[in-house]
């Protein structure tokens, strides 16, 4: 059975002796002490300090600048002003990254990003046709050539410029649209181009001798 050990303090005597052969111990690793003479050994104890912040330690008061006092686990605050601070740190909200959703317009599995999951695939496809004018020029006539056939080719062109704007704001990904959101902004040129006034200017003559602005106005 191993002897047990004690430990003497004050300058060099703060390694312990053993109790067999009163030999200095030397440290074997950081948790444990040894004996060269009779290889006795014992584990390292240590002492936990209570930590008593000093008053310039504690935070002050923003209103009465005194030093806050502790008030419950993890809080500090003033009494008299009737504030108080948390000194636990805030849980951040982790996603769920073993089942991330795929991107509903390319079907590539999203990232976690800082506010939700985010495809980067579309989000570098972006950035290629903001930096690209050829690879921008090919997506708009792809985009001109899927709208419906019965538009004019002022209305197409007015239609695709209103998706790739879009797509250059992020409101859209940077592929071609379904059927259906091709049909909205097909609906929505369609709409601009038959409005009688559309192209008619604000100082334009009506029948009765007034501007077109004035009209309004009234």
């Amino acid at each position: 059975m191993k002897p047990s050990l004690t430990e003497t303090g004050g300058g060099s005597q703060r390694r312990p002796h053993c109790l067999r052969c009163r030999r200095e111990m030397i440290s074997q690793g950081p948790r444990r002490w040894r004996c060269k003479g009779c290889g006795g050994s014992c584990l390292r104890t240590k002492a936990r300090r209570r930590y008593a912040p000093t008053p310039a330690d504690r935070p002050h008061c923003v209103s009465c600048r005194r030093p806050m006092k502790a008030d419950g686990a993890g809080r500090v605050g003033c009494r008299r002003c009737r504030v108080w601070l948390t000194t636990r740190p805030k849980k951040l909200h982790r996603f769920d990254v073993t089942q991330r959703p795929d991107c509903p317009d390319c079907g590539h599995t999203m990232a976690v990003g800082s506010d939700g999951f985010t495809c980067c695939r579309c989000r570098t496809e972006r950035r290629r046709v903001r930096s690209s004018a050829d690879r921008a020029a090919a997506l708009l006539a792809q985009l001109a050539r899927s709208l419906p056939a019965h538009l004019t080719p002022e209305e197409r062109e007015d239609a695709a410029q209103s998706i790739m704007l879009d797509i250059l704001a992020g409101k859209l990904a940077p592929v071609v649209p379904g059927p259906i959101v091709l049909r909205r902004y097909a609906a929505g040129a369609r709409g601009m181009s038959t409005d009688r006034y559309r192209f008619i200017s604000l100082s334009a003559p009506m029948h009765d001798g007034r501007e077109f602005g004035e009209t309004l106005a009234a």
